[in-house]
């Protein structure tokens, strides 16, 4: 233990230890349990004048710090329960804190397992974290009952008076980090100022234990959970998170509530309050053609309308790239999923939007370095043009294995239009001289180009959170009806053309109406009772059957969806997935 020599004001001099500390005593205690009571520590400094003292006080700054770490982590263990207790773990506020807790015991450690004092540490250690950071968190659940209401309230308030107590230990900090450096120069030194003892804090910890025992309690849930007798609080106010129940519940706002709240109106489902304008107009065709469209409208509208708070604010902040726009987002899909899949690989979303929303993500974010990469999954490959060419797949995807694909495919880049009756107008057109998309033995499969270049290398579905949007479940999904796969494709996607897909042989279901809107309402996770899923799901290679006309009401309603005019296949088994890669026979690019 011992201070440095004094020597010259270097830009090294921040970097030399100030203070060499003993190890400390290893701790079994983590986030995930319950931390003993940090015993209250009093401090009585002696003179100033030896290495042994200044050693003796950042020891004693250890045990200061340690009592109001665990305290905090108390704190925000004590919030992650309000959550439990409340089934509200889907919460995203619940998966913040959480790695708000690890994050700060990792920071705690880091301090703690410190030997070499030098000031460039004490200016950037935990006591100078945003520890207030938590409180946007801190959030009771929608229909918590008043009891954790008021418990998160007061957990609230003890953040604040911790965050007081360090603020206060970090100005004593920088007082004996002025002193010490001070002595180092070789100046006379006046009695040392105190630290403060920590106050106890006993309301949040079981029971009181010794710190230095081992035998750490494991993290323990409330055990009074709501009741009949408790009731859930009918309030709603800055301490009720509305959105993150409807996010986590999969649930939908009130969409006639747009225009009052500020936001734009939604063309859903055939239904829009009073005169469409041009910008969704546009959008639109024939009556046969708006059959299958779920939504069209200003994309801003639609992420409050699920409660994407976050994604409203990135939208209206003008350093991000994402910006209010009429989007159209077809039937089978849940709007938000299909929307931040698209963003994503545009890379129009910030890193902790990926994080928070990242269950909606069918595939991981593109890098956003400009780094050259070998096989870029976001690129048409580059022997693609505006006309139908023959081109071997391995040229185009280096990453493809041979499973059941063919050696070769027609590709064609084409510019997307807005309306889609004219896209897929000219696109017919086009490939009327090598295909005939009238016969009806066609199946055309819309998806993102990072999910065309995957399917090449493994002619699988990804499974994913978003599996539960899609009507029939995890499968490989396709429709006779080129229009439906062009929407599902958006603005920057591929269609998969495939031709005469061979099923015979194995198990092709299609479902009565009334299996149909038991298997449709399972998937769309729709609460209602005594849903028994047909046995023939169990042994189906294909399912078949028609879009649901009206999934967003569905949901809204709480009831069974109507059955559409449209047909959609998917292949739920490794068979029917690999008849279907050996029939595909085109890929139609699409650019903005």
């Amino acid at each position: 233990m011992v201070i440095t020599e004094p020597g010259s004001s270097s830009p090294e001099s921040d970097k030399r230890p100030l203070v060499l500390l003993r190890s400390a005593t290893p701790s079994d205690s983590s986030p995930s349990k319950a931390l003993p009571e940090a015993p209250v520590e009093s401090l009585s400094l002696p003179e100033w004048n030896t290495s042994k003292d200044s050693v003796a006080w950042f020891t004693q700054l250890r045990k200061v710090i340690k009592s109001i770490i665990y305290r905090y982590c108390s704190v925000l263990q004590k919030a992650l329960e309000v959550f439990e207790v409340s089934n509200a773990t889907a919460y995203s506020h619940y998966h913040s804190l959480q790695s708000f807790l690890q994050a700060t015991w990792n920071r705690w450690l880091e301090f703690n397992q410190r030997k070499s004092i030098t000031s460039s540490f004490l200016s950037s250690c935990i006591f100078h974290d945003d520890l207030l950071q938590c409180l946007s968190w801190m959030r009771t659940p929608h229909k918590a009952s008043k009891r954790l209401l008021g418990e998160m309230a007061t957990l609230r308030t003890s953040v604040r008076s911790l965050v007081n107590e360090m603020s206060s230990v970090r100005g004593l900090v920088n007082d004996a980090l002025a002193r010490l450096e001070e002595m180092n120069e070789g100046h006379d030194m006046v009695p040392f100022i105190d630290l403060r003892p920590p106050v106890a804090f006993n309301n949040l910890t079981p029971d009181a234990t010794d710190a230095t025992s081992s035998d750490i309690k494991e993290h323990r849930v409330l055990d009074d959970a709501p009741t009949g007798d408790n009731e859930s609080s009918s309030s709603v106010g800055e301490d009720v998170d509305t959105d993150e129940q409807i996010l986590a519940e999969g649930g939908i706002k009130n969409w006639e509530d747009l225009s009052a709240n500020g936001f734009d109106p939604l063309w859903v489902e055939g239904n829009y309050p009073g005169d469409i304008p041009e910008v969704i107009a546009e959008y639109l065709g024939s009556e046969e053609r708006n059959k299958s469209i779920q939504v069209v409208g200003s994309n801003r509208s639609i992420f409050w309308l699920f409660g994407l708070n976050d994604m409203v604010k990135v939208i209206d902040d003008p350093a991000c790239l994402l910006q209010d726009e009429v989007v159209l987002v077809p039937l089978g899909t849940h709007p938000v999923g299909f929307l931040l899949n698209q963003y994503v690989y545009e890379q129009k979303i910030p890193g902790y939007i990926f994080k928070r929303y990242e269950r909606f993500f069918t595939f991981p974010p593109p890098s956003f370095s400009s780094t050259v990469v070998a096989f870029p999954l976001f690129n048409i490959p580059s022997q693609v043009t505006n006309d139908i060419t023959r081109r071997r797949i391995p040229a185009l995807y280096p990453l493809c294995r041979p499973q059941t694909l063919p050696e070769t495919v027609l590709c064609l880049n084409m510019k997307h239009r807005k309306s889609t009756e004219k896209l897929e107008a000219q696109l017919r057109n086009q490939l009327r001289d090598n295909l005939d998309p009238e016969s009806g033995a066609f199946l055309f499969r819309g998806l993102t180009r990072p999910a065309a270049c995957l399917s090449m290398t493994f002619f699988l579905p990804v499974i994913s959170s978003t599996s539960f949007d899609n009507e029939f479940g995890p499968g490989l999904y396709a429709t006779h009806d080129l229009g439906i796969a062009l929407d599902y494709a958006g603005l920057n996607g591929a269609v998969m053309v495939f031709k005469d897909t061979d099923f015979r042989g194995i198990s092709v279901w299609n479902p009565d109406k009334e299996q149909w809107r038991i298997l449709t309402a399972s998937w769309l996770q729709i609460p209602l009772d005594d849903l028994r899923m047909p046995d023939e799901h169990k042994e189906a290679d294909v399912i078949q059957g028609p879009l649901s006309a009206d999934p967003s009401m569905a949901k809204k309603q709480k009831r069974f969806p109507n059955q559409g005019d449209k047909t959609q296949i998917a292949c739920v088994s490794y068979e029917s997935c690999k008849r279907l890669a050996a029939s595909l026979i085109a890929i139609i690019y699409l650019t903005s």
